[in-house]
């Protein structure tokens, strides 16, 4: 099995996820610091890299000043996951880690029809593109159906085609803002060395020794069969602690694990310690209908979110926005087929969360 580490992050990469920050998230310091309960052993190493990215975000958000309109328009989420305007408009690969500007200009110039399909419904809803054959994803027409299938509103519906049919005026409107932002981080080049050194001495013995896919499988419970083809890890700023896990499929050759660089081998999502701030969060996860209905759902079988959305008769972006939510209190597993992700109840947390409840308000201090 054939294994590439990149010791570098990818600029035009980290140049949409900036963007991507800057219209979907109110305030980067609280983000980074809602995380500090998974680090009891490594918080002081977490509270100085969170420092040193809000600084970086900070002078690049200032020093680009860019439009808050445009970069909104580009940039928000709509249906999941990383599925912008903008990364239609740039017709952005997210699987590949190679992306340059040079290659995004020649994608632009040089993509067929049946590529940019392809792509934009992979974009837009990857779980119902790989349930469809290549030959259902060829022409304009397959496009339209496709969306039409989406969980896409029809507003946003109309936004994809506009784009689709002007390509090239959309592209270079994303574009200009991808570059600004990139010549911005040349000039922190410094920072972002010290950043991506930090990662590589991290996890140096984990990666050489092919612990890392073992350790992220139990850690994080998320589970998938590694390609035959092998896999890539890829260092990412500014998706902080996200692990965005692209399978083998018809655009990429073997599996790409992006791995924000707060991650260490000593996280801990489903264990930690209960306290008061941690009750609240459960209390608002369970007095929330829906979330209850999803948890009891998935505890009868793994599941993804379409078809959690269809038994529920719910949005597909409404499930993600709830499922986000039990993840971050380590409620639910996930596992990966096909690129599908499958959700089930972490039911071993589940029971543990209601036991120290039970603990932390009915024993008594043996001090009182």
């Amino acid at each position: 099995m054939k294994k590439i580490i990149l010791k570098h992050v990818n600029l035009v990469d980290e140049a949409i996820y900036f963007l991507y920050q800057m219209a979907n998230t109110t305030s980067i310091d609280e983000n980074l610091q809602s995380y500090r309960g998974c680090f009891p052993k490594t918080l002081e190493q977490y509270d100085k890299k969170c420092e040193k990215i809000g600084k970086l975000y900070q002078k690049v958000k200032e020093e680009a000043r860019l439009s808050k309109d445009k970069v909104e328009y580009y940039f928000k989420e709509r249906t999941g996951f990383m599925t912008t305007y903008g990364a239609l408009a740039l017709i952005y690969e997210r699987a590949n880690y190679e992306n340059s500007l040079e290659k995004l200009t020649t994608n632009l110039k040089h993509a067929t029809i049946e590529q940019r399909v392809k792509i934009y419904a992979d974009t837009i809803w990857s779980e119902g593109a790989d349930q469809l054959s290549d030959s259902a994803l060829v022409t304009f027409e397959d496009l339209i159906d496709f969306l039409e299938k989406s969980p896409m509103s029809s507003e946003e519906r109309w936004e994809v085609v506009k784009i689709f049919n002007n390509q090239e005026k959309y592209f270079y409107e994303a574009l200009r803002m991808i570059e600004v932002v990139i010549s911005i981080f040349k000039k922190y080049q410094a920072e972002i060395d010290e950043m991506e050194g930090s990662f590589s001495d991290t996890w140096k013995n984990y990666l050489e020794e092919d612990k890392f896919i073992q350790l992220i499988q139990t850690q994080l419970s998320v589970k998938w069969d590694i390609s035959k083809d092998g896999y890539v890890i890829v260092p990412t700023i500014f998706l902080f602690l996200t692990l965005m896990i692209s399978l083998k499929d018809r655009l990429q050759n073997r599996d790409v694990i992006r791995v924000g660089i707060l991650f260490d081998h000593k996280i801990n999502f489903g264990k930690q310690g209960i306290d008061s701030e941690r009750i609240n969060k459960f209390g608002k996860v369970i007095s929330d209908k829906s979330k209850v209905e999803i948890l009891k759902f998935i505890n009868k079988k793994p599941a993804y979110g379409k078809e959690i959305a269809e038994a529920l008769k719910l949005s597909t972006p409404t499930i993600s926005h709830h499922v986000n939510a039990l993840l971050e209190l380590g409620l639910v597993e996930t596992s990966v087929e096909a690129n599908k992700i499958f959700y089930s109840m972490n039911r071993e947390v589940v029971e543990n969360i209601l036991d120290e409840i039970k603990q932390y308000l009915l024993i008594k201090d043996n001090k009182n």
